[in-house]
């Protein structure tokens, strides 16, 4: 026992190195037999799910996967840079529609799982999770509180439950996030991932008419645009334009932040030509809500720069935008001002002649209305989609011919939850904004630039998001809760003494 026990000590002390005195990192290079046996364990998983699924024909790429299940595992960085691009871009619902693999979602959780696990075993603190976890789990039990008086209580309860997996996997991902240099590849990641989609959605612009979708990637329909023009409406990896402009809008702080606090002139450079290519998407989404959203975002990052922002961020600024405006579609103003006719006619008891915004002012209505019927704890968990044909007739609105969302994310939580849920929402939004505050103060006394810097763009991101909000309901929940869980975490991350470290040798983190 005595001859282990001494063992063991000249290992700690030894590491991997093979040196006495060389401590190496648990991220070290060196192989592990615990991530071998988890990498062919998620691999031997993914061959009897595929099996399962009738999917025998992807067999084949599971070499490459095992080398891809391998580095996740090892490496927490890689492992956050890979899991934020599969999220961001909708990688589950993507292959799940367009590809019938319907396993690829559960594959992924267990991978998060397996590397959270390793990590934490092999001594990686977890403890920035601790907060969002208790206030997921709050929040959550209010949501399912809903189903004691709603109309389809089993539906509530399903809601609420595809809501806490996407709250277990965010979490999961949040977990790998020990430091602020993991978090600004979270950050380059979503960048990464926005810039790839909106090269798709150029592409098929200006190239191939929309005719090709790149495998679900790049969805696109012909809508409404104003008077009497339909044209094509690019929504990427989602179902409708104006939530693929949503998540672009989150993404455009965080590469304009590149752009103005990049380590070097080429980190600068690619942050530019990202942030032009995004906007670019943006553009051809032609979503109101969303350029509505890119001037709340901006005008966040530039207030947080303000100390920061020279003349050349200015001419920057100016080529970007100009370039948009070449890039703007046509009929992109003949849609803006046709919105805010309609909503002027709207305003003054008429109906507006846009059907877009008399649709919205017609479900806006009925969310009001719903919410003076039910003012303290509403209809229930996304119940308000079955009272909307009931209030649009009763009140003379618009029926649409079906049931319909609010359009709202603020007016959703009032009609479905009452006063009550918007008081546990308004905390959830104040934890994250305080959250996020809290680290920016804290990294500027540390003086942590960089890190500062990722913060408070993902603090514009956060604002882009909340403001396209007043616009769309909760569609796609798993960007919202990333954003939240995320900037709940930062005060644990950049509190941590291990993490005053260089990013790129030039600025501590």
């Amino acid at each position: 026992m005595r001859a282990f026990s001494l063992l063991r000590k000249v290992k700690r002390k030894m590491g991997v190195t093979g040196q006495v005195g060389t401590q190496v990192p648990y991220t070290s290079v060196a192989v592990s037999p615990i991530s071998v046996a988890a990498s062919v364990l998620l691999c031997g998983i993914a061959v009897f799910a595929l099996s399962m699924a009738g999917l025998s024909k992807y067999i084949l790429l599971l070499p490459i996967a095992l080398c891809v299940a391998f580095a996740i595992v090892r490496s927490a960085g890689f492992a956050v840079i890979a899991f934020t691009i599969i999220i961001y871009m909708n990688s589950s619902a993507v292959l799940a529609d367009s590809h019938g693999i319907r396993v690829f979602g559960d594959l992924v959780a267990l991978m998060m799982a397996v590397t959270m696990g390793y990590h934490w075993l092999s001594g990686k603190k977890i403890d920035q999770v601790v907060i969002p976890a208790v206030v997921c789990a709050v929040y959550l039990a209010t949501l399912a509180a809903t189903a004691l008086y709603a109309r389809s209580p089993d539906a509530v309860v399903a809601r609420v439950v595809d809501s806490a997996k996407i709250c277990v996997v965010t979490l999961l991902l949040v977990s790998l996030i020990s430091s602020m240099r993991q978090f600004h590849k979270m950050c380059v990641a979503i960048v990464l991932a926005a810039t790839f989609l909106s090269l798709l959605t150029i592409t098929q612009y200006l190239y191939t008419g929309y005719s090709k979708d790149f495998g679900g990637f790049a969805l696109a329909s012909i809508q409404h645009m104003s008077g009497q023009v339909d044209g094509w409406r690019p929504s990427g990896p989602l179902t409708d334009a104006n939530f693929y402009a949503q998540i672009l809008v989150i993404a455009l702080p965080l590469a304009l932040q590149i752009m103005v606090s990049g380590a070097n002139r080429y980190y600068a450079l690619s942050g530019m030509v990202a942030s032009v290519l995004i906007l670019i998407a943006l553009l051809l989404t032609f979503s109101r809500g969303g350029l509505l959203g890119a001037a709340v975002s901006l005008l966040v990052l530039v207030i947080i720069n303000r100390r920061r922002i020279t003349k050349k961020h200015m001419m920057i600024a100016v080529l970007v935008g100009g370039v948009g405006l070449v890039a703007l579609p046509s009929h992109y103003m003949d849609r803006f001002n046709a919105g805010l006719n309609s909503l002027e006619q709207i305003t003054s008891g008429g109906f507006g002649r846009d059907p877009a915004v008399a649709g919205r002012a017609s479900e806006l209505l009925a969310a009001l209305y719903v919410a003076e019927r039910h003012p303290l704890l509403g209809v229930g968990y996304g119940e308000f989609m079955s009272y909307y044909q009931e209030i649009s007739i009763a009140r003379g609105l618009m029926a649409r011919g079906a049931d319909r969302q609010t359009h709202s994310l603020y007016l959703e939580v009032l009609s479905e939850r009452g006063v009550v849920g918007v008081l546990f929402f308004s905390v959830l939004i104040t934890i994250a904004v305080t959250s996020i505050l809290k680290t920016l103060s804290y990294l500027h006394k540390q003086r942590r630039i960089a890190a500062e810097n990722a913060v408070g763009a993902w603090g514009a991101a956060l604002a882009g998001y909340m403001a396209t909000s007043i616009f769309l309901h909760e569609g796609y929940a798993q960007y919202s809760w990333l954003l939240m869980i995320t900037a709940m975490a930062l005060p644990t991350v950049a509190m941590n003494s291990n993490f005053g470290r260089k990013l790129r040798g030039r600025v501590r983190v």
